[in-house]
């Protein structure tokens, strides 16, 4: 079996867009709480939050744990579509400043990946591009994506 990392681009591309759906599933927590994926590729993934009254806390702000929801999905997805499935081994979340608007993105980029981990980068910011967040997420792989994760993608 060939590895993910050494697979065409093309087929990469192929399995984001399909990774991208299939987090965009109704009836998810993520999508249930207002986040989907946007775009994504091994060096990058962007996701949102479409920020709902339920996404607010008692002043208003969208609630840290909605910014939290959106830079774990964001983060490890990125993993994914470097080739490993993943569970959050930790996370820091730096909040910058209040969160408000209808749309906050992250942005994922990863600081490394490795055979048993990956340590992703995010920040997200507000509808005027102004950073609301930053952190730093630990992922722990709990195995590669193999030829059945690509064949139910239909890209192998």
């Amino acid at each position: 079996m060939v590895s993910y990392s050494e697979l065409p681009e093309a087929v990469k591309a192929a399995f984001a867009r399909y990774v991208i759906e299939q987090g965009s599933k109704a009836d998810t927590f993520s999508v249930i709480n207002g986040v989907s994926m946007v775009s994504g590729s091994e060096k990058e993934m962007v996701g949102e939050l479409t920020v709902s009254e339920g996404s607010l806390n008692t002043w208003g702000i969208v609630h840290g744990g909605c910014l939290v929801t959106l830079a774990d999905a964001t983060a490890g997805t990125l993993v994914v579509l470097n080739g490993y499935n993943c569970v959050t081994l930790s996370c820091n979340v730096n909040f910058l400043r209040p969160a408000r608007g209808s749309v906050i993105r992250c942005t994922a980029r990863p600081e490394k990946v490795g055979r048993s981990t990956s340590v992703i980068n995010v920040s997200l910011t507000d509808e005027q591009g102004k950073e609301v967040a930053s952190g730093t997420y630990t992922f722990f792989h709990t195995g590669a994506v193999n030829e059945e994760s690509l064949r139910k993608a239909g890209v192998q």
